[in-house]
């Protein structure tokens, strides 16, 4: 017979985490990034500066289009230690999620969950360069002031602790 491949024989030696959807959202219900910013502000969400600047770099899906989402804690990817920001999207793949490319996920997770409890969440994507050169990814949270779009450094060293929760893409069958 044939050697599965890696994974699914982690997955079969029970190694690596099960992918669960967490949230379905829609991605391409803006056609722009300035879209985006006025359906999130309209809202009453906050958007950080930065995110505001990677914002306006990201790429939009040209057709609507929905997507899965999984929302684990760096400690269920399997890291007990705080770890890289590259290593976590390693374990991503390996796992059979996927990484955002386009970096609208945040901006449309922000706006499509409205009912987000207090906690802060680290999309996992393609970083975008700032204006000042310097990586971020989007984070979308609930915290005193409110709902936020805002960013975690993406540079690949940019460490998370176990109790960070990440959220990524779940690949469809």
């Amino acid at each position: 017979g044939t050697i599965p491949p890696r994974t699914d024989f982690q997955k079969f030696l029970g190694l690596l985490p099960e992918l669960k959807i967490w949230k379905t959202i829609r991605l391409g219900l803006r056609k722009s990034s300035d879209e985006y910013r006025k359906a999130i502000e309209a809202a009453g969400y906050r958007i950080g500066d930065y995110a505001s600047q990677i914002l306006d770099k990201i790429t939009i899906a040209n057709t609507e289009t929905e997507v899965d989402l999984a929302r684990m804690t760096v400690a269920e990817l399997g890291f007990k230690k705080t770890i890289r920001y590259d290593v976590i999207c390693s374990r991503i793949i390996d796992i059979g999620g996927q990484i955002d490319e386009s970096g609208e996920v945040g901006p449309a997770l922000r706006e499509q969950y409205p009912d987000q409890p207090y906690e802060w969440n680290a999309v996992a994507m393609k970083a975008i360069a700032g204006s000042d050169g310097g990586l971020g990814v989007f984070g979308v949270a609930r915290d005193r002031a409110g709902l936020w779009l805002y960013t975690y450094g993406g540079t690949p060293g940019r460490l998370f602790d176990p109790g960070a929760h990440v959220v990524f893409l779940v690949p469809r069958k």
